[in-house]
């Protein structure tokens, strides 16, 4: 089942005001930046901090050979969200560097489809953010 399928399915069982507010309640507490497009850069710091634990990266033109990360002013334990979007063209990669750290010791990729869009929750230990992939290929959530 592809995913406008299952959208479709899902917003004739669940009322937008349902859908609104799983979404609340899902992101509760989270502030999104505005999304950042990359068009030409292959290295980019991901500036996580307490205004702006949902930071939103669309991928274009070019390979992410090191995707870093700052945790500015989080301390232990803070949760993060962290969607990644493929452009048009997509089959772009990340490399995920200083200050990512992966669960289970296994870095995630993202999905290579065009227009794909990936969530991964972060927990903030020892100063890096230990990611996990908690949901790929799937439609933007708004904050």
């Amino acid at each position: 089942m592809n995913k406008t399928v299952l959208l479709n399915l899902l917003e004739n069982v669940f009322p937008p005001t349902v859908n609104q507010a799983f979404n609340d309640w899902f992101l509760k507490g989270k502030q999104a930046a505005d999304e950042v497009t990359l068009t030409s850069e292959t290295t980019y710091v991901v500036p996580f901090s307490s205004d702006n634990t949902f930071p939103k990266l669309v991928l274009g033109a070019q390979n992410i050979t090191a995707l870093t990360a700052t945790v500015g002013d989080l301390s232990d334990g803070d949760e993060v969200l962290f969607q990644i979007t493929q452009d048009s063209t997509a089959a772009r990669t990340i490399s995920w560097s200083t200050g990512f750290a992966a669960a289970g010791g296994t870095d995630p990729t993202v999905t290579a489809s065009t227009d794909a869009v990936d969530l991964f929750k972060g927990v903030v230990v020892g100063g890096e953010v230990v990611l996990i992939a908690l949901a790929q290929d799937i439609a933007t959530l708004t904050a």
